[in-house]
């Protein structure tokens, strides 16, 4: 199992290449769990698109306090910089900052279940590389090659080694 501390690094590097894709592009990605049912079911398609200005009632995708990346409606803010945000199935709000929502959801479609590859990236310091598919609304599946095997990590659940 690799150490809490590289797990993290992972997760922000993850955070920051699924920030930097949506500066220019609109993310398709596939929701996965009822945090957002019945609005977005299950295995959905969504469309994220970033934007300066969130407005209350709109469903975003954004970074949780534990590094993940989730989608809930925004229901309320606090000034220009704070929003609270719920799953529409969830009975806790969560306070989160402007900086951590990353777009809004633009489309929803029904149920699909492709992963979709976002992006790969060597990490020579780890001599490593890093795979980012998305496959969930909690982001996604990392797996990461080298020397030692594959390992590879689904958002919420334990890794896994292969």
């Amino acid at each position: 199992m690799l150490p809490d501390q590289f797990l993290m690094e992972v997760k922000t590097r993850r955070n920051l290449l699924v920030r930097d894709f949506l500066r220019e592009n609109v993310l398709t990605m596939t929701a996965h769990g009822n945090s957002m049912a019945p609005t977005i079911e299950d295995g959905s398609e969504v469309h994220v698109q970033s934007r300066l200005f969130y407005q209350v009632g709109e469903i975003v995708l954004y970074e949780s306090k534990f590094g993940d990346l989730t989608l809930h409606r925004i229901v309320g803010r606090s000034g220009p910089d704070l929003y609270f945000l719920k799953g529409d199935n969830e009975d806790y709000t969560e306070v989160v900052p402007w900086s951590s929502v990353y777009g809004r959801i633009t489309r929803a479609s029904p149920r699909r279940r492709v992963a979709r590859r976002l992006v790969s990236q060597e990490i020579p310091e780890h001599n490593v590389f890093i795979t980012v598919s998305i496959v969930n609304s909690r982001l996604c599946k990392i797996t990461l090659e080298g020397e030692g095997g594959e390992w590879s990590q689904h958002s919420g659940a334990r890794p896994d080694r292969r």
